[in-house]
């Protein structure tokens, strides 16, 4: 899949990731989506979607993850060296940290285990200069990471507290 998705990018196209999404979804122009049917006895059962107001609030259903999600970036395929979501995952978890969430529910919500969870806690708190948890919220404030847009790029030191 890596070699896959390396390619697409180096070829032009946009690859994007997100935490989570609300269903698969494919759409093929401003008149067919297709979406997945609720059949027990077949999970891949699919729907085709031919109603233009319908297939309409999918695209917006579709632009909002998009406009959510991050660019995968892809490194040179050496290792997982270069290999990482910019940011999505992250920010969910900083945000659900800011929830007052544990890390296990945190894994629960995202899908992760909770060493995964406990890693990206330890990451952000490095990346914020952080020795506790508390200083790290603290820290991700100063840094605007709790606003709606997905958390800056650090870039030296964190503004004074006036």
């Amino acid at each position: 899949m890596r070699t896959h998705l390396r390619e697409l990018v180096q070829s032009g196209a946009e690859v994007r990731t997100a935490a989570t999404l609300p269903m698969r979804l494919i759409i093929v122009d401003r008149s067919l989506a297709i979406v997945p049917a609720e059949e027990p006895e077949d999970e891949n059962a699919a729907m085709v979607i031919r109603n233009a107001a319908l297939v309409s609030v999918l695209r917006r259903v579709f632009d909002h993850c998009w406009a959510s999600a991050a660019d995968l970036l892809v490194g040179d395929g050496e290792g997982d060296a270069g290999w990482a979501v910019a940011g999505t995952r992250n920010h969910e978890v900083v945000r659900m940290l800011a929830a007052g969430l544990t890390d296990e529910a945190i894994g629960r919500k995202l899908g992760l285990s909770d060493r995964t969870v406990r890693r990206i806690v330890a990451e952000l708190m490095s990346q914020v200069g952080a020795e506790s948890r508390f200083q790290a919220g603290v820290n991700m404030v100063r840094l605007g990471w709790l606003d709606d847009a997905p958390p800056p790029p650090l870039s030296g030191a964190l503004p004074a507290i006036g």
